[in-house]
C-alpha cells in the first residue's frame, strides 16, 4: 500500500493517503464536483451555483444569494409598478383640480397662515389672499380664501367638522406613500367622506423623499413634514407678486392660541424643506418674492419683515437692521 497516491485519468483526479481517498475531482451534469475525506465534504460548483454538503447534507448554496437578489429585484419592480400606478392616479386627479387656478392671482399678494405663536402679532390686510393651514382656520381676524389640510390624526377631524360650512376653497390632501389609514409618522389620511361633506378638492402629497415638481397639475405636492409646503406650491402656481409666510415659525413652541403641539415637528426636515422651496422658487418663479413675517426658525431664509407689535415685545430686534411692517403702511407695502 502506498502512503500517498495520486491519479488523474479521463477527467477524474484522485488523491489517497494510506488508502483513504482524501480528494476526488470530476465533472458531472454541468458541475465540477470535489469530494474531500472519503466524501465527508462534497462541493458542487458551476458558473452560477455553489453547493456544499457535509455527510450528504447541504449546508450552503450560493444560489440562495441569487434567489435573494431575484426577490429584491422583483420587490423593487413591484414597488415601481405601484408607484407608476399612483402617479397615474395623481395625474388624473390633479389635472381636474389645479389647472383652473394657474396664474389666477397674477400681481396679487398671498398670505400663507400657519399656527405658530407669531401669528398673534399679524396685522391683516383684507385686500390680500389668505391661505389657512390646519388649525389656523380658527384665526378669526381674516376671512380665508383657501384652506389646506392633509392630516386627520388626533382632533383634526373635529376641526374639519366644526368648519365644514366655512366658505372658502378647501384642499384635503392624501399621502402618496401609503394606502393604510395611518403611516409610520402617525399621520392619518382625511377620509373621503369628510372631503365630500365639506365639498373639498382632493390632492396627493408626498413626504421627504422627492423634489418639488414644477407642474402640480400632473404631479404630487411635497410636504416635507409641513402642510405649508403644499400651500406654498399652490400659491406659486397661482403666480402672485408676493407670498407672505405668517405663523410659519418652524419651532415646537406650540400654537398661536397658547395650546401645545399635538406632535413635534421634525425641524431639521422642515428647515431643509424650506431650503428646497427657496431654491425651487428661485429657479421656476424668480419674479415672486417670498417674505417671512415675524420669522423665528426661518429667520434669514427669505426676506424678513416684522410687525410693530412683535418688535414691541422683542425690543432686542431693534439692535438689528430690520424692516418693520407698520400698520399704516401695510396696505401700500404689501400690494406695491
Amino acid at each position: 500500500m502506498y502512503i500517498y497516491y495520486y491519479k488523474k485519468q479521463h477527467g477524474i483526479s484522485k488523491t489517497k493517503i494510506l488508502g483513504i481517498t482524501i480528494y476526488k475531482k470530476y465533472q458531472s451534469c454541468g458541475y465540477t464536483i470535489r469530494k474531500y475525506f472519503a466524501n465527508f465534504v462534497k462541493i458542487k460548483i458551476n458558473s452560477i451555483n455553489k453547493k456544499i454538503y457535509v455527510l450528504g447534507i447541504q449546508v450552503y448554496s450560493r444560489s440562495d444569494k441569487f434567489k435573494k437578489l431575484e426577490n429584491y429585484i422583483n420587490t423593487k419592480l413591484q414597488e415601481y409598478k405601484v408607484k407608476q400606478q399612483k402617479m397615474l392616479s395623481v395625474a388624473f386627479l390633479h389635472s381636474k383640480v389645479f389647472p383652473q387656478f394657474k396664474g389666477v392671482h397674477l400681481n396679487d399678494s398671498i398670505v400663507i397662515i400657519g399656527c405658530g405663536p407669531s401669528l398673534s402679532y399679524y396685522e391683516p390686510n383684507s385686500q390680500n389672499k389668505h391661505i389657512a393651514l390646519n388649525r389656523a382656520i380658527s384665526y378669526d381676524k381674516v376671512h380665508f380664501d383657501y384652506y389646506f389640510c392633509t392630516d386627520a390624526r388626533d382632533d383634526m377631524r373635529q376641526w374639519l367638522s366644526k368648519y365644514s360650512n366655512y366658505n372658502c376653497k378647501k384642499f384635503y390632501g392624501q399621502h402618496f406613500n401609503f394606502v393604510t389609514s395611518i403611516d409610520n409618522r402617525g399621520c392619518a389620511n382625511i377620509p373621503e367622506s369628510d372631503a365630500i361633506r365639506d365639498n373639498a378638492y382632493r390632492f396627493y402629497s408626498n413626504a421627504f423623499d422627492m423634489e418639488f415638481y414644477q407642474d402640480i397639475s400632473t404631479c404630487p405636492l411635497m410636504d416635507y413634514g409641513s402642510i405649508a409646503f403644499c400651500a406654498a406650491q399652490f400659491a406659486l402656481y397661482t403666480m402672485p407678486k408676493k407670498i407672505y409666510l405668517v405663523g410659519c415659525d418652524c419651532t415646537n413652541n406650540g400654537y398661536f392660541n397658547n395650546t401645545s403641539l399635538q406632535q413635534p415637528l421634525r425641524l431639521n426636515k422642515v428647515i431643509n424643506g424650506y431650503k428646497k422651496l427657496k431654491f425651487f422658487a428661485q429657479i421656476y418663479y424668480p419674479d415672486i418674492e417670498i417674505i417671512s413675517v415675524n420669522p423665528v426658525g426661518l429667520k434669514g431664509m427669505f426676506k424678513d419683515v416684522y410687525t410693530q407689535s412683535y418688535v414691541d415685545e422683542h425690543p432686542e430686534l431693534l439692535n438689528e437692521n430690520i424692516e418693520i411692517l407698520k400698520q399704516n403702511e401695510e396696505k401700500e407695502l404689501i400690494n406695491k
